[in-house]
């Protein structure tokens, strides 16, 4: 059979290649935002925005992809439970610690933070009591770190004991096992010494004692019910014997003349198979085995999926209005064509070049719409010039024609030679044009 510590090597090394897979396409989008981004400073403050979240989110990626490198890179399993039901024992059991981190058998809130131990390939992340959050920290930040090791966790271990099973205290818990999809296990520590204890207890009076515990595991079960986490597995262990079992030595641990003694009397492998924490131990290694580590690496897809999928809506957004604030631009060119007229060659060189683009404005933005502004060359301005100075100057131009008009008259009423005296030559020039 697999043992853990291969399970968890093979769930880790699963992450570093989904990692690695993830980092090339992000690689890919890095370099395709590059592409698109503008050398020269925009006015528009769309276009702005377009340019920072084509530099800022592919960088918000890559630092997210970092911090998942931290929790791929290892197996994470997070305890959480009342204080006092043996939290740091389970912990150091995996762990193989020297049992020093073990609080004094019947001590409470011995942890007082939420924190990491580094086991191998694993991260045991202990939480202090639930029951006693905001002693020496306030509540919102303990809970803000038991989340934050819920979401990071590939399992999660909700502790109980044979003194107390208030499986309603786990309830925000247990919503966060929900939201983040995460697998949980319930540990329930036995505290009856002579519980699974064949070399002490006879097997009619364990019966009665395993029929004790059924009890305990069926009450936590009711309850898990209750806080919509129905599924759970709960697993009944001795944590002390197991701890005797696998602690380091030298044993740094709380009884240590009776982790002498017993390991003197029964042996590691007695201590460690009646402890049943075996049972627990393969439980993971199933969880693991049968889509554990996958899981781990769908959490991180879909969390990746979601980001890219609230960029795409916010690239979708900003072309909305982009496209509102395009369409508005060229309705103010059409507007202004229409009242300038449609500039020539020559206009376009002097005033319309952009030297940064080496291009024509006007030829850039016809072939951005797909199509020609139509305006006529002569514009509504020239021609309201042309009516305009038409009408400002019809009234000399009558005065004028009137007063051809009485010369002509005048020299006719004369007579040939008195006409060459009243007529100027160019006024007989224009006369005789127009005889």
């Amino acid at each position: 059979m697999v043992s853990l510590e291969e399970a968890v090597r093979s769930a880790v090394e699963q992450g570093h290649a989904e990692l690695t897979r993830l980092d090339d396409i992000t690689d890919d989008l890095v370099g395709a935002f590059a592409q698109g981004q503008r050398v020269a400073p925009s006015s528009s403050g769309l276009i702005t925005r377009l340019d920072d979240f084509a530099r800022g989110f592919p960088a918000g990626l890559r630092r997210h992809l970092d911090r998942e490198r931290e929790s791929l890179g290892s197996f994470n399993i997070a305890f959480f439970g009342r204080s006092g039901v043996g939290k740091s024992t389970l912990l150091s059991v995996f762990g193989r610690l020297d049992g020093e981190y073990v609080s004094p058998w019947g001590a409470s809130d011995w942890t007082t933070e939420a924190r990491p131990i580094e086991w191998r390939d694993c991260r045991l992340f202990d939480t202090p009591g639930i029951n006693g959050w905001g002693r020496t920290e306030s509540r919102d930040v303990l809970e803000d770190r038991a989340r934050n090791a819920v979401e990071i966790a590939d399992i999660v271990l909700l502790c109980f004991d044979s003194l107390n099973q208030q499986a309603m205290e786990f309830e925000k818990i247990a919503a966060w096992v929900r939201d983040h999809g995460k697998p949980a296990v319930a540990v329930l520590n036995v505290r009856n010494a002579r519980w699974r204890h064949p070399a002490k207890v006879p097997e009619a009076r364990r019966r009665n004692l395993s029929e004790s515990v059924r009890q305990h595991a069926d009450n936590i079960r009711t309850q898990f019910v209750q806080i919509g986490l129905p599924d759970t597995p709960v697993v009944a262990i001795h944590s002390r014997r197991a701890l005797f079992a696998r602690a380091a030595t030298p044993f740094r641990g709380p009884a240590q003349e009776g982790f002498h003694h017993e390991r003197e009397e029964f042996g590691k492998d007695y201590l460690d198979r009646w402890s049943n924490f075996g049972t627990l131990e393969r439980l993971i290694v199933a969880s693991i085995a049968e889509g554990g580590a996958e899981l781990r690496l769908t959490a991180l897809r879909e969390d990746i999926r979601s980001r890219c999928r609230r960029g795409v809506g916010e690239l979708e957004d900003l072309a909305v209005e982009i496209e509102q604030e395009v369409e508005s631009l060229e309705r103010e060119v059409e507007s202004l064509f229409a009242v300038l007229g449609y500039p020539e060659d020559t206009e376009r060189a002097e005033w319309l070049h952009d030297a940064a683009l080496s291009a024509d404005l006007v030829d850039v933005s016809e072939q951005a719409r797909g199509r020609p502004y139509t305006p006529p060359v002569n514009g509504a301005l020239d021609r309201f010039v042309r009516h305009l100075a038409a009408s400002h100057f019809a009234g000399c131009r009558r005065q004028a024609k009137a007063n051809v008009d009485d010369l002509i008259r005048r020299a006719f009423e004369a007579g040939p030679r008195q006409s060459r005296q009243v007529m100027p030559s160019r006024a007989k020039g224009r006369v005789l044009s127009r005889a």
